[in-house]
């Protein structure tokens, strides 16, 4: 008979190898749900831009920050299943519009990261291209007015279909 385990995992109970595993498999599927939404949403860099995707078919709040200057740039509620292009130019002209005592150089938008907040209120952080990441908290940032702002940016009006939802 194996040896049965014992400790804070447990709940103080003692757990058959087979329990175990019950444990941590259901363990693995609670964070994987938990994580289902932020999965969808993807966020890269190429030489001329910024790509954002939410593939998800719910709205979310997400923004850019570069944290050496201590930069938030709001995207603001993005729309289900839409993918936006960011041209490099545009993104830093409208940062410096946002915030004219920050100076920044397409060399700083390196940097970049996406904080947004899930359906479900999880807030999450992606670097370009790489994994998702769960935060803390999230500081709201929105400011009066800058939804109209983001919303007339033409690189807003000329989103596409996500992927994940038939876009290509």
């Amino acid at each position: 008979m194996p040896e049965p385990a014992w400790g804070p995992a447990s709940g103080g109970a003692f757990l058959f190898p087979a329990e175990r595993r019950a444990e941590a498999e259901e363990r693995r599927g609670q964070e994987s749900r938990e994580k289902s939404y932020a999965d969808l949403v993807d966020f890269y860099r190429n030489d001329s831009g910024v790509i954002v995707v939410n593939g998800s078919s719910r709205v979310m709040d997400m923004r850019l920050t570069i944290p050496a200057s201590s930069l938030t740039w709001d995207l603001d509620l993005q729309q289900p299943c839409k993918q936006v292009d960011i041209p490099n130019q545009e993104l830093l002209y409208s940062m410096a519009a946002e915030q004219p005592s920050v100076h920044l150089t397409e060399a700083d938008l390196a940097q970049l990261r996406l904080e947004f907040k899930d359906p479900l209120g999880k807030v999450w952080i992606r670097d370009s291209g790489g994994a998702v990441a769960s935060m803390d908290v999230w500081k709201p940032s929105r400011r009066p007015g800058s939804a109209d702002m983001v919303n007339s940016e033409r690189w807003n009006a000329r989103a596409q279909t996500a992927p994940q939802c038939g876009g290509s």
